[in-house]
Formats: C-alpha cells, structure tokens, sequence
C-alpha cells in the first residue's frame, strides 16, 4: 500500500529536482525557518471502493513557497509567481515515484498572501484494500455439460 507520507517523499524529491537550493519542510516550519524554502503539508485522503480488493484513493497536499524578504520584509510578488508556476509545471510534466509505482499529480494553483504562495495538489491512485494475503483457495478444475437443445 502506499502510504502518504511517502507521497509527500515523493514530492519532497520533485521540489529538490526543481530547485536544489531550496529548503523543504515537511508539516511544520520552525521557528527561524530559512528562505527560500517550501513547506509540504498533508491535507487529507479520500477513499472510494472500487472492488473486494481495491480501493481509489486522492491524497490532498499543499506546497507553500517561501521566497527571500528585502530589507522591509517584502517578498517579490513575481519571484512568488515565477516559482509557483514552475512548481505546477513540474506536477503537470513528472511523475513522483513511490516504491516500484510512478504516480501522476495535479496541481491547481493554490493562491498568493503576502509573502507566501500555495500550490494545491492532487495524488489520485488504486490501491490495495488491505496488506493481508489473500488465503482462499483457488480452483482446481471446473467440468461443464453442454447439451443441445
């Protein structure tokens, strides 16, 4: 199964890729946190049945940029932008890996404060109900009748 944090260890590694100077947290930002930096927070999870064995799951993350202050603790509302876009434009081209799966991403644009920008993302994958094994047994053989009527 795949769980979300290791989606969020999959998004932690497209961030890196897209920006390798950037800082990224996970959850929670520290007191003095660093900038430029992204912050990964889980939102939720969705579930819907699909089978006995399966399920369809939309895991719901945001991704909150931090861009350098100036002397009067602005940020550059174009810095903001540029990065934003370029975060969504890695979602809409990559595919995050977890275990031996490649899951596809959306992304939305989350919205601008201040000094922050968000991304909202979309992870939306089937999986399995349960880690059990399955231990019923299997058919051996089946014998069918045809008559002509």
């Amino acid at each position: 199964m795949v769980t979300a944090i290791e989606i969020m260890t999959g998004v932690n590694t497209v961030l890196v890729e897209i920006e390798p100077e950037y800082k990224v947290y996970l959850q929670r930002c520290p007191k003095d946190f660093k900038r430029p930096s992204f912050l990964i927070q889980y939102v939720r999870t969705s579930r819907r049945d699909m089978n006995k064995s399966t399920v369809e799951k939309t895991v719901y993350l945001t991704v909150t940029c931090f861009v350098e202050k100036d002397t009067y603790y602005r940020s550059d509302a174009d810095e903001l932008a540029e990065i934003q876009e370029k975060i969504m434009q890695a979602f809409t081209e990559k595919h995050i890996t977890v275990n031996d799966r490649a899951i596809k991403m959306q992304s939305s644009t989350g919205g601008f404060e201040e000094d922050i920008a968000f991304i909202d993302l979309q992870c939306t994958y089937f999986d399995n109900r349960t880690d059990a094994v399955d231990t019923t047994p299997l058919v051996v053989s089946v014998s069918t009748n045809l008559e002509e009527v």
